[in-house]
């Protein structure tokens, strides 16, 4: 299955822990995904991303993305169900200055019927979740209101054939979760936790050395993180309720809208 990471915190961090030094870190899922992986982060509210699919590569090239430092990442390894392994398919998606990922899969053809052309040549992939990105954003320029054009997209996909309607989405300010399946909640699964500032740095077993060592990135930053399943046995990970879209803000404000 698919498997989501995001972040927002209040100064810009990097991705060393969650990815690698976690106890179960995000870079150990992409075992059981084999048909892309992409990460995207904000520069100055621009929005940068790199994506992998398997199809040129043998195995994904996590340490590029070792030194990459943002206030909001969002990143996905994917299990095809819709589309071939390739760039196109690959999350996270990209329209201006969003970024999107998602979990699950949906009837694709009646979304994609109710794009307008502006939309519909804006698709590049053969996936449903990159058609559900670009009704939200059809839906915002229209309303310019995110929330309410989310309400508007999942209330379409509800309607038709779905699995896991899970998804992280940006706009480079604020970070937007949702989770929302109509069977096998357990597989479909998102989780949160809240991560206040800390004087003192993470430990951890290093997998190579078996020696303790420390994760100095959290000292004084505060962030909250997203991801399918939690990333660390001792820190409180929420599950996110079915239904529910979990809005974090610059100051990290959370706010939680049943849809």
């Amino acid at each position: 299955m698919c498997r989501l990471f995001g972040i927002i915190a209040n100064q810009p961090v990097n991705i060393r822990f969650s990815f690698f030094h976690a106890d179960k870190p995000f870079k150990k899922f992409a075992k059981t995904n084999p048909h892309g992986w992409g990460i995207a982060w904000y520069q100055n509210k621009k929005p940068n991303l790199f994506k992998e699919s398997m199809a040129k590569s043998k195995h994904y090239h996590f340490g590029k993305i070792k030194e990459v430092k943002s206030q909001i990442i969002i990143s996905h390894v994917r299990y095809a169900t819709k589309g071939k392994s390739k760039k196109t398919n690959t999350h996270p998606f990209l329209y201006k200055g969003f970024v999107f990922a998602h979990n699950g899969t949906i009837g694709r053809k009646p979304l994609y019927d109710v794009l307008n052309k502006k939309f519909k040549k804006e698709v590049k992939g053969e996936t449903d979740s990159e058609v559900l990105f670009l009704l939200i954003m059809q839906f915002f320029e229209a309303t310019k209101d995110i929330v309410e054009s989310i309400k508007k997209a999942i209330e379409l996909a509800r309607k038709e054939s779905h699995t896991g309607l899970n998804f992280l989405l940006s706009n480079g300010a604020n970070l937007y979760a949702f989770r929302d399946t109509n069977k096998n909640k357990s597989y479909f699964s998102l989780y949160y936790l809240k991560r206040n500032k800390s004087p003192h740095p993470i430990n951890y077993l290093s997998k190579v050395t078996r020696k303790l060592m420390k994760s100095h990135d959290v000292i004084d930053k505060k962030a909250v993180l997203f991801s399918s399943e939690p990333l660390t046995k001792k820190e409180n990970w929420k599950q996110v309720n079915m239904r529910s879209l979990i809005t974090v803000d610059e100051k990290l404000n959370i706010k939680k809208t049943i849809i």
